[in-house]
């Protein structure tokens, strides 16, 4: 049984080194003064410091932080609402209700985007903050639904009952 242990450890080891390594390595390399090995003037800011002296570069990194907090919050109370009431309740076409709700998730992002965007056009709407906001909206609805959704099952009911019996709506 120990050896099972030490086998699953090393094996989880290597994926999580595998799967965190480019990353660090770009890190690494961000800190680099050359753009290529060997490190020299090992750590620098130089990279970051043209970055930021690039114009736009930190309206885009502004924006990119405003559309993944709105993303966030408006993807998670959508999926809260998908989520109760997929587990929650019964209703005429639950089916296709979650079938269409998990079909951003099977079709290709590049003709989502396409489809999107032409539609978004069509409706007189120009490309801009709310456009790609609605984008990534569209896209982050599925996963945040199927994560709350698996949360809901595993809810006791009882508690949700015990709830209303005291007052709650």
């Amino acid at each position: 049984m120990k050896k099972e242990k030490i086998f699953w450890a090393i094996i989880i080891i290597f994926a999580v080194v595998l799967a965190f390594s480019p990353i660090t390595i770009l890190f690494l390399l961000s800190l680099n003064e050359s753009p290529a090995l060997p490190l020299k003037n090992f750590p620098t800011t130089k990279w970051y410091e043209a970055l930021l002296q690039f114009p736009g570069a930190v309206d885009s990194i502004i924006n990119s932080f405003i559309v993944a907090g709105v993303t966030t919050v408006v993807a998670v109370i959508l999926g809260i609402c998908g989520g109760y009431a997929m587990v929650r309740t019964k209703f005429f076409g639950k089916n296709l209700f979650t079938g269409l709700l998990l079909l951003p998730m099977v079709v290709p992002y590049i003709i989502m985007g396409i489809s999107l965007l032409s539609f978004l056009l069509r409706m007189g709407m120009e490309p801009s903050l709310a456009t790609i906001i609605i984008g990534h909206i569209l896209l982050a609805i599925p996963y945040s639904t199927l994560v709350l959704t698996s949360r809901f099952i595993g809810f006791n009911i009882s508690l949700e009952e015990a709830a209303m019996d005291l007052g709650a709506d």
